[in-house]
């Protein structure tokens, strides 16, 4: 038997159930960016704007953590130097935020809920003890409940320098008071019936002179009494911007802007009944400052027998409760 050779080429068998299709051709893009006329224009159009939308919204999502961080550091930089109202504090960790810090300054604060009656002090509470004024009875009342560890005596570190300043002015001025009048004792002293006025104004003037050296040594003794059974608010860079701040708003004078801003900055981060007390009635003693110490719960009195019998109705009340 004789094998026909055929001319087809030969296939296998996984080949042949294998289907051959065509080539297809490459189609052209959209023209997206042509305007489109005619049946289905529209869609075309919108698929346009759709793209073209989405590709801003990218652009603009990366660039949106820059502007977000250069707003952010803005911001701080606005509140670190316009130190505006009731802003707490103006340090980087309380702007900056975050839980942690929050956190953290609340337990700070519930810890000393119930710590002794605060009362905040200034310049003229040491000038009482220094010269022996009308008040020193109820300042050295203050002083001793202080060591009996009753109240917490707070003085800015500021009104230790007025007050050492004012002591060095009344001494200065003492003493050009007694050159004068010695002058004119001795011209007095040349007529007849006044010749022993010299003799009569040796004790006024030993007393002029030794006056200065006492009210400075009570002076440091005060100073020594209120850092001993409290302590002294330093100054620091919140408290020069927030008494910026009160200078402007509630027209006080340098002096007063920075103790009054040591005593809110101090008061904002302790707990419990808190008093301030200041016989300056004339810087201190209006609404205004009686609404910002009012914010962080300290009472604003401008007499230290009343600030005394305040002091001790609060311990009463703490001890019966």
């Amino acid at each position: 038997m004789g094998l026909t050779l055929s001319s087809k080429p030969l296939r296998s068998r996984a080949s042949a159930d294998i289907p051959v299709f065509p080539p297809r051709a490459s189609q052209p893009p959209l023209p997206l960016a042509e305007p489109c006329s005619g049946r289905g224009s529209s869609r075309l159009r919108s698929c346009y704007r759709f793209r073209t939308t989405s590709l801003s919204h990218r652009a603009a999502h990366k660039s949106r953590p820059v502007e977000r961080g250069r707003l952010r550091n803005a911001d701080r930089d606005v509140a670190l130097r316009s130190c505006r109202r009731n802003t707490g504090r103006l340090d980087e960790r309380s702007l900056a935020g975050g839980d942690r810090t929050r956190s953290i300054r609340t337990r700070w604060r519930s810890s000393r809920e119930h710590s002794s009656v605060i009362v905040y002090v200034e310049t003229n509470f040491l000038l009482e003890l220094a010269y022996l004024q009308e008040g020193c009875d109820s300042c050295k009342a203050l002083v001793a409940l202080g060591n009996s560890g009753k109240i917490t005596l707070a003085l800015p570190a500021v009104c230790a320098a007025e007050a050492r300043t004012t002591w060095a002015r009344r001494r200065s001025d003492r003493r050009e008071f007694h050159t004068a009048l010695q002058k004119h004792i001795r011209e007095i002293s040349r007529s007849k019936p006044l010749r022993g006025l010299i003799e009569q104004s040796r004790d006024l003037s030993r007393a002029l002179l030794d006056s200065d050296e006492d009210s400075r040594r009570r002076l440091e003794e005060a100073i020594d009494a209120v850092a001993a059974c409290g302590r002294v608010i330093p100054l620091s860079q919140q408290i020069l911007e927030m008494a910026r701040w009160h200078e402007l708003a509630f027209r006080l004078s340098p002096q007063d802007a920075v103790v009054l801003a040591s005593v809110r900055a101090d008061a904002e981060t302790q707990g419990g009944p808190k008093v301030f007390v200041s016989q300056d009635a004339k810087g201190f003693a209006f609404p205004k400052v009686y609404a910002e110490l009012g914010a962080v719960q300290c009472k604003v009195l401008v007499n230290f027998s009343d600030a005394l019998a305040r002091v001790k109705n609060s311990i009463e009340t703490s001890i019966d409760g």
